[in-house]
C-alpha cells in the first residue's frame, strides 16, 4: 500500500487540477451573472461591483419561468416516452426470435450514420402537413423520433448482458410476458433506463435547432430558445442577464441527477 501511495496521490492532485480548471468558465459565468456586465469585457474573474438586478429582472421581466416549464416538459416527457417504448422494443430484440429481427437491429444502426440536422426539412413539411407546428406535442413527437433509435439500441446491449434465468424461471411458475417484463425485467434493468432517461433528457433540455424549426411563439419558448433573445439586442448584448439564466437554467438538470442518484442511493441501501 505504500508503493501505491505516490501513484493515488498523483492521480488525485491531477484530477483537482482538471476540476479546477473546468471551474474557471463556470466561475467567469458566475461573476458576470452578478455585475453590470463590465467584466465581460475587462476580463475580471470577480465582480467589482455585486448586484442581484440581473436575477430579479430575469425572473420579474422575462418569460424565464414559462421557458423553464415548458422545456422540463418537453425533455420529461420525451425522456419518459423514450424509455418507456424504447425499453420494451429492446427487450423483444434482445429475447425473442423472429424474422427480420436482425435486419431491424442493424437498421437502428444504420439510422444513426445519419445527422438530425439532414432532417429538418422534411420534419418541417410533415408537421405542416399534420397541421401541428409551433406546438409542444410536436417538439416532443420530434424529440422522441430521433431518441428511439439510439436508445433502443443501448437497452438492448444491456438486455444481452442479463442472464435469462429468472425469467425462464418465471416461465416454468406460471408467469406470462407482461408479468415477467414488470416484475423482473424492469427492476432489473433498471440502472440502464436511468442512464436512458437521463441522456433524453438533457439532450432535449440542450437542444436549440431542432426548437427553433418547430417553435414560433414565443410563449412556447423552451429554455434554449429563450435564451436567444438576450442575444438579439441591436447594438449591444445582454450578457449578465444571459449568463444569470443559464446558471439557473441546469437547475432542473441537477435535480435530476440528484434525483437519479438518490434512487440508486436507495436501491443499494
Amino acid at each position: 500500500m505504500v508503493r501505491d501511495l505516490p501513484a493515488s496521490l498523483t492521480g488525485t492532485s491531477f484530477i483537482v487540477l482538471i476540476a479546477l480548471f473546468s471551474s474557471i468558465p463556470i466561475l467567469f459565468i458566475l461573476s458576470v451573472s452578478f455585475s453590470a456586465g463590465g467584466e465581460l469585457y475587462s476580463g475580471r474573474l470577480l465582480p467589482e461591483g455585486f448586484t442581484l438586478d440581473n436575477y430579479v429582472r430575469l425572473i420579474t421581466e422575462t418569460d424565464f419561468l414559462l421557458w423553464i416549464k415548458n422545456s422540463v416538459y418537453v425533455s420529461g416527457m420525451t425522456a419518459l416516452l423514450a424509455v418507456l417504448l424504447t425499453s420494451l422494443s429492446a427487450h423483444v430484440l434482445s429475447r425473442y426470435a423472429f424474422k427480420g429481427r436482425e435486419v431491424m437491429t442493424s437498421t437502428l444502426l444504420i439510422v444513426q450514420l445519419f445527422p438530425g440536422i439532414m432532417s429538418i426539412v422534411a420534419i418541417y413539411k410533415i408537421l405542416q402537413f399534420f397541421k401541428i407546428l409551433d406546438t409542444l406535442t410536436a417538439l416532443v413527437l420530434v424529440y422522441l423520433a430521433g431518441a428511439i433509435p439510439f436508445t433502443t439500441w443501448m437497452i438492448k446491449g444491456f438486455f444481452d448482458t442479463v442472464p435469462r434465468s429468472m425469467e425462464e424461471a418465471a416461465t416454468l411458475d406460471g408467469a406470462g410476458p407482461l408479468k415477467i417484463y414488470l416484475s423482473i425485467v424492469l427492476p432489473t434493468t433498471a440502472p440502464i433506463l436511468l442512464v436512458a432517461f437521463a441522456f433524453n433528457f438533457i439532450a432535449a433540455y440542450c437542444d436549440f435547432l431542432l426548437a427553433a424549426v418547430v417553435l414560433t411563439d414565443s410563449k412556447l419558448y423552451t429554455l434554449a430558445l429563450g435564451l436567444r433573445s438576450f442575444l438579439e439586442g441591436d447594438f449591444s448584448t445582454n450578457w449578465p442577464e444571459f449568463c444569470a439564466a443559464s446558471l439557473l437554467g441546469g437547475i432542473p438538470i441537477i435535480l435530476m441527477f440528484l434525483f437519479i442518484g438518490g434512487l440508486g442511493f436507495k436501491r443499494t441501501y
